[in-house]
């Protein structure tokens, strides 16, 4: 192992537990220890500073993609999300010049299957408030290039909202940005109301 670099090892790990979650307790500790992500930003600038081509791009970036994905799948949320957001919004803003074959379509797809294994571990609501406007202001920049990339997670995040039976205003991924935002915070107008139908009697 010791030619590794450390990304390596740390996915080869994560890969393990994937595979294996009977390998104990410290081998998840290892496997769950926070990444940085500081250098993500600095690589993607830095391709697309050197104006690279997509292929390039995809060479590069789609190993990181695929330490997303492997953390998500082995239960390890935080470091899914961290990495995947870090290079999801570094990527959405230098994309290259030209992509005419779609090559980076395979790393939305692997950024997206880390949302779609991570988000449901999400406990706090707002963070998932945070992520679907995360995924829908990218889906809006990424469809008319790749296609309605991160559909499936933004679906998974609405059918968690819907078993937690908080009223949706439309569907995420088939209205507008105003619709998305609205899918998470619809229903305070409501609550304000029933508050206050239950405190006190109305001034005349």
């Amino acid at each position: 192992l010791a030619p590794l670099s450390r990304d390596q090892l740390e996915e080869l790990v994560a890969g393990l537990v994937a595979r294996d979650e009977g390998l104990g307790d410290t081998v998840l500790r290892l496997a769950k220890k926070q990444v940085d992500t500081t250098q993500i930003q600095y690589q993607v600038q830095s391709l697309q500073m050197s104006r690279a081509t997509a292929e390039r791009y995809a060479e590069e970036l789609e190993p990181l993609a695929h330490q997303a994905f492997l953390y998500g799948r082995s239960g390890d949320k935080r470091n899914a999300i961290a990495i995947a957001e870090s290079m999801g919004s570094a990527l959405v803003e230098c994309l290259p010049p030209t992509d005419p074959d779609q090559v980076l379509t395979r790393v939305w797809t692997l950024l997206e299957q880390a949302f779609e294994a991570a988000v449901p571990k999400i406990k706090k609501r707002l963070e998932r408030v945070r992520i679907a406007q995360l995924l829908s202001k990218w889906q809006q920049r990424l469809t008319d290039p790749y296609g309605p990339i991160f559909s499936d997670a933004l679906r998974i995040l609405s059918n968690i909202e819907a078993r937690k039976k908080k009223p949706l205003r439309g569907k995420l991924g088939e209205v507008g940005a105003e619709g998305r935002e609205g899918f998470f915070v619809s229903n305070r107008l409501s609550k304000a109301q029933a508050r206050g139908s239950r405190g006190g009697h109305r001034r005349p």
